[in-house]
């Protein structure tokens, strides 16, 4: 709806008579004003303002057109600031070039992280992979599982355990045994006090019986290998690959542990005490 004020003037000095127009819009701005001189062109306003009803519409009709709700019209822009179409996604379009939002594939379609590039990988939550393969990247469980691995191995190789003894001439009250079964170490300690064989005699030089024993050798020089205890005192699975010994009492005899498991005493040319016999304290570390 548009509205006018009409102002009508005549100047005395000149005889001049006219009119003036205002038109204004519904919000009350002045759309534009007409200066009329004379009579026919008064009319001619007169006759266009009665017609802008019909001519012109309103800002609220504009607006109803341009939302084209029944889509009855066909609003065919060619250009949008300065822009032609084909500079705009149209309302149906896809994008098949660019990964979509949620690309996990099992195909590498995306390209492989490798060491020379970033790129997409794939989680390996296992530790039998034997060969180096683009894109595989080890899952972080699998940290924990390399972390308990190690932690058992160090408490493994710092794992010391006491096995029981059994076997002839009481080893079990001599003789302990500790292993090592991560790093495959046994330990045997011995540890005897007055041990004495009679020498051509069952007496001692007291004329005491000395209980002759037929696992070692005092007095006299009397060379061999003397068992303190026969084959299995050390049990099988913990018996040496080789002979291990260890000198003592002046390096005249030497304990040894057989690989049989037995335990005794070589005596190369050494003399003891026919009275008191030898202290047997020995500490012998081997691989089994």
């Amino acid at each position: 709806m548009v509205d006018y004020k009409t102002r009508i003037f005549y100047e005395t000095e000149t005889g001049m008579m006219g009119a003036e127009v205002k038109l204004y819009s519904e919000e009350g701005e002045n759309i534009d004003n007409i200066v009329i001189t004379s009579e026919s062109k008064l009319k001619e306003i007169a006759e266009k303002v009665l017609e802008m009803d019909d001519t012109y519409i309103d800002r609220e009709e504009l607006t109803t057109i341009l939302l084209n709700a029944s889509e009855t019209l066909t609003i065919n822009a060619t250009r949008f600031q300065g822009y032609v179409p084909a500079d705009f996604a149209r309302a149906l379009h896809s994008h098949s070039e660019y990964a979509q939002i949620n690309h996990a594939t099992p195909q590498d379609v995306y390209g492989k992280g490798t060491p020379a590039n970033y790129g997409h990988n794939k989680l390996i939550n296992n530790l039998t992979s034997s060969n180096y393969i683009d894109g595989e990247a080890l899952a972080a469980y699998q940290g924990k599982v390399l972390s308990d691995k190690i932690d058992e191995a160090v408490t493994n190789i710092c794992k010391w355990e006491k096995i029981t003894l059994s076997g002839h001439n009481n080893v079990a009250n001599y003789c302990n045994l500790y292993v090592n079964q991560a790093l495959r170490l046994a330990r045997v300690t011995y540890s005897r006090t007055s041990v004495k064989k009679g020498v051509a005699s069952s007496k001692d030089s007291k004329n005491k019986d000395n209980n002759p024993s037929p696992y070692w050798i005092v007095g006299a020089a009397t060379n061999g290998s003397i068992y303190l205890h026969t084959a299995g005192a050390i049990p099988e699975a913990y018996q040496p690959n080789g002979r291990v010994g260890q000198p003592f009492y002046r390096g005249d005899f030497v304990f040894r542990v057989e690989t049989d498991g037995s335990i005794c005493v070589h005596n190369i040319s050494g003399k003891g005490n026919k009275d008191t016999g030898i202290n047997i304290r020995q500490n012998i570390l081997y691989h089994y």
